[in-house]
């Protein structure tokens, strides 16, 4: 038993899924005569838990046995149905659960101790005395996540498996469901789970969606009308404090939360007990603003312990009203309690809206919606907010610090407001709502808060590119952006029933019998974290087309590409300086071009998410603070790289600057080392000759066959077509097509009798095919991020020289897609690039070796001479 428990645990440890825990909740039977017997209130407790330790840093809060009996627990002469419930907790470390409990009623037996495995247990036992009673019970579902209704489906299913003989024991089943069904990502990919013939879709919306769902909002609205639900909306927006009425449990956690989803962008973060247990009625009492969920029968405990200024929704009769009309308070001593209505004119169309949507749909008896009419409500509350807060970043002061002064100028906005708004905007922009939404902009805390920003403010946009008199529309790539929607699954491995395994009976829902595992051993492989793992699919393709980029562009992106692309070959010690050495040219691209850039980001942070998380950071900082679009994609790929960054305890600072973007103060260490970079060379690990000083020589001239004109660099790229591969060019004069060569001498010649140099031809290639071939090249998924740089150099030297030429001619630094020198440190990697046979570290214009202008070799031989002769006399 106990070799099975550790197996469990290290099972569970470090895995991410779906259910935290699941819990039995009850009176323990063996006590039960004797508490009907002396009377005792009967007392609920925690009967048995899976799996039977803390995990994830998780804590079943204490309270749930009251919170699943909210109204005390009492036995039952009749059989009842069962009932759901939901149930938002709190655990000690401030983690916010989400429990589903289902409450069902058992047949009371002899309080006697059974000592049967649950596995084999076959018979039943003798009621009490001579009355038949029925003892409820709770089976409940704890997540981090709230997938309400998916979660009652799959406890039904579970209950319904011990009502009938099953081919396997039941502690399977539950296993199953909390060991092997993974937290699904943002978007991307759905879990598929399978239970008997059950059928569950666990995903999770993507980040540039309104949030997670799971309550159908067909139950709202057929308690209260519209009026009502508008009444009630009203006031949650306020923050004024509600409380719930109804002689249903599932109706008073539905209709609560169903409210609350509605107020997003805004979440309600004071006090919330969608079902208040009797035991805490006091909490009515309460000095801030809350919202309680209450069976109807203690209306007039509301009405005694709630003040005036209580508003009070009866679902069972379609009632809002203050807590002052209910007590008849003269209108002599209170001033009559009244909430200021939502704005007019954005109000109305509110409501219009709303009808729209209902009288399209006729509400069932069974209460459901579907789920496209539940997502247009829940839209037209969002847009109602995008249309009043429109402006709102025009009072925001992005400059501000807290602790100096307010970062909202309420005046300015209400000043700005028309006259039938202003009441309520008075009051909204005091809640606690419109504070932390304010501070959320100022200092996003992680991933969902910002991406929160990014969807009111791009649907804030979207609003203003629908009016008939913008001509130029404001970009909205993040609201836009497909690509994160659920495009795969994963399918959870199904149940394996055994030949050999007899049908199992259950009389009542047992308890769990961890030694089940030890006869049915525990899953072989731990289910995905996706939240690592998960590869982003985008196009790394720069969002222009190749019209619009310059030659001196395609350079930039080629290098930025080769950057993502070999970061996993650099040495861990030069990380730092390739970084210094991609925000220098990364700021170089900004000021040359008038594109977007957003693809080049994605790869860079993609590299820096698979290679080395601490640097996608600082990159995403760079990203923001050159103002570069910010679209789902980019999200993710950030939300990875603080998952990795987190896992592998590296902190970071984040805070708003005004454009729905980061600023983020990165752990890189400056002081990295200097002193021991290993040695790069130029040549192949196939050649003789490795030098001392890596110095290389570039020669590019060609004579017209046809002209005899000897052509200038100038002359020779003048003469490139704009065309991908096409490798010819043009004499400028007799317009004869030639393809020109790239001579490359790795090594110092001059002075030496014999050569002591490595020689290569190769083709010299514009720009816009060498972009294409880079294309093609990382287009192969296995070169994308992980480029074998000695390949490329011994198999692909067109690649490799035009690289190396095309860098060094903008002053990018080309060190990183050099090879190493096996086993060889160097205090600094000194390279030296100039006109053929120019030596001692001659400092020459890059293109000088055609400028001269020279007609034949011997010419140009003979310059060289005096250059060199010149240089010795100095």
């Amino acid at each position: 038993m106990e070799n099975c428990y550790l197996k469990l645990k290290d099972f569970c440890q470090n895995s991410s899924t779906v259910v935290e825990y699941f819990l039995i909740v009850g009176i323990n039977h063996s006590s039960l005569r004797e508490n009907i017997e002396e009377h005792h209130i009967l007392t609920p407790i925690i009967l048995s838990q899976f799996p039977p330790f803390n995990r994830n840093e998780v804590l079943i809060p204490e309270s749930i046995p009251i919170f699943c009996f909210p109204w005390g627990m009492s036995i039952s002469r009749s059989q009842q149905f069962p009932s759901v419930s939901y149930l938002l907790l709190t655990d000690e470390k401030g983690n916010k659960l989400f429990c589903t409990s289902l409450k069902i009623w058992e047949l009371a037996e002899e309080p006697f101790e059974c000592t049967e495995s649950t596995i084999n247990s076959r018979k039943s036992y003798s009621v009490l005395a001579d009355e038949i009673f029925y003892v409820p019970k709770c089976i409940v579902i704890v997540s981090k996540l709230a997938f309400f209704e998916t979660f009652e489906r799959i406890l039904y299913k579970i209950y319904k498996l011990t009502l009938t003989p099953i081919p396997s024991p039941i502690e399977w089943f539950i296993g199953h469901l909390v060991l092997l069904v993974p937290t699904p990502p943002r978007g991307h990919l759905c879990v598929e789970y399978k239970l008997g013939d059950l059928d569950c879709d666990f995903k999770l919306p993507p980040l540039n969606k309104l949030p997670l769902l799971d309550i159908n909002l067909g139950c709202l609205f057929t308690y209260l009308s519209l009026e009502n639900v508008l009444k009630v909306f009203t006031c949650l927006a306020l923050e004024q404090s509600t409380v719930f009425l109804s002689a249903n449990d599932a109706n008073l956690s539905s209709c609560c939360m169903s409210l609350l989803s509605l107020l997003f962008p805004f979440q309600w973060s004071l006090v919330c007990v969608p079902i208040l247990p009797e035991l805490l009625l006091d909490y009515l009492y309460s000095p801030v603003s809350f919202i309680y969920g209450l069976n109807i029968k203690f209306k007039e405990e509301v009405y005694i312990r709630g003040d005036e200024n209580l508003f009070i929704v009866d679902l069972d009769n379609n009632l809002v009203y203050s807590n002052a009309q209910s007590l008849k308070i003269s209108n002599e001593k209170f001033s009559p309690i009244t909430i200021p209505p939502l704005p007019l004119h954005y109000g109305k169309k509110l409501n219009k809206k709303l009808q729209k949507i209902l009288d399209a749909y006729e509400i069932q008896e069974n209460k459901i919606f579907t789920t496209e009419t539940c997502e247009s409500i829940r839209d037209a509350f969002f847009q109602f907010f995008v249309a009043i807060l429109k402006n709102y970043k025009k009072y925001m002061n992005f400059g501000s610090v807290a602790d100096n002064g307010s970062c909202f100028d309420e005046i300015g906005f209400i000043k700005d407001a028309p006259d039938n708004a202003r009441g309520f905007f008075i009051r909204f922009f005091k809640t606690q709502m419109f504070a932390n939404f304010c501070e959320t902009r100022m200092r996003p805390l992680n991933i969902e808060e910002h991406s929160e920003s990014l969807l009111f403010d791009e649907y804030i946009l979207a609003k203003l590119n629908r009016s008939k008199l913008r001509y130029s529309k404001y970009p909205t790539p993040f609201i836009n952006d497909t690509s994160q929607i659920w495009k795969n699954s994963y399918k959870v491995p199904e149940i394996t029933i055994l030949a050999e395994m007899n049908n199992f009976v259950y009389d009542r829902f047992p308890y769990f019998n961890f030694e089940v595992f030890s006869e049915y051993p525990l899953p072989r492989e731990k289910p995905p974290k996706y939240s690592e793992s998960i590869d982003f699919q985008y196009s790394n393709h720069t969002e222009i087309t190749q019209k619009h980029v310059t030659e001196e562009e395609m350079v930039y992106l080629c290098w930025i590409e080769i950057w993502a692309s070999c970061l996993w070959y650099q040495d861990e010690n030069e990380h730092n300086l390739r970084f210094k050495e991609l925000i220098s040219t990364l700021r170089a691209l900004r000021k040359i071009s008038t594109s977007a850039l957003t693809s080049s980001y994605k790869i860079l942070l993609e590299a820096s998410a698979r290679i080395n998380p601490s640097l996608g950071m600082p990159i995403f900082k760079e990203m923001t603070d050159s103002q570069v679009m910010v679209d789902a994609a980019t999200v993710h790929l950030l939300q990875r790289i603080l998952s990795l960054s987190i896992k592998k305890d590296q902190k970071h600072a984040v805070k708003n600057t005004g454009n729905s973007i980061f600023y983020t103060s990165s752990p890189i260490n400056e002081n990295f080392m200097q002193n021991s970079y290993r040695r790069r060379v130029f040549t192949k690990a196939s050649d003789h000759h490795i030098f001392a000083k890596q110095e290389l020589c570039f020669l590019i001239k060609e004579t017209c066959k046809k002209c005899h004109k000897f052509l200038t660099i100038t002359e020779i790229k003048s003469g490139w077509q704009n065309t991908a591969y096409v490798f010819e060019s043009a004499c400028p004069g007799c317009k004869e097509k030639y393809i020109p060569s790239l001579r490359i001498r790795i090594g110092l010649e001059v002075g030496h009798e014999q050569k002591t140099s490595n020689r290569e031809n190769t083709i010299f290639a514009s720009p816009i095919t060498l972009r294409a071939m880079i294309k093609d090249l990382l287009d192969d998924q296995k070169n994308k991020f992980r480029l074998e740089i000695d390949l490329i150099r011994i198999y692909n030297p067109i690649i490799f020289w035009n690289l190396i030429w095309h860098f060094n001619n903008l002053d990018l630094p080309f060190e990183l897609m050099l090879p190493y020198e096996q086993d060889v440190i160097d205090v600094k990697n000194s390279f030296v690039i100039v006109g053929e046979e120019v030596g001692k570290n001659l400092k020459v214009d890059k293109e000088v070796q055609t400028d001269w202008n020279l007609v034949n070799i011997d010419q140009a031989i003979r310059k060289y001479k005096e250059t060199i002769s010149k240089n010795k006399d100095v």
